[in-house]
């Protein structure tokens, strides 16, 4: 292959390694919210659907 065809995988791989880095993020602040809230009171099952349901609506919220 040439330089130029390599180029299109050269820039998914780079779209895929941002993206794989941007839900590292929004992941580790869900699991902070979910044992944030246990420490609170809340139990743990409410706590990962509230977790949840953010992590879901922060990613749909991002793609439209």
């Amino acid at each position: 292959m040439t330089k130029k065809q390599d180029q299109p995988e050269v820039q998914l791989a780079s779209d895929l390694a941002k993206m794989q880095e941007m839900f590292a993020v929004l992941e580790e602040s869900a699991r902070g919210m979910r044992q944030r809230l246990e420490r609170e009171g809340w139990s743990p099952t409410v706590a990962e659907q509230v977790a949840a349901h953010w992590l879901i609506s922060t990613l749909t919220g991002a793609s439209s």
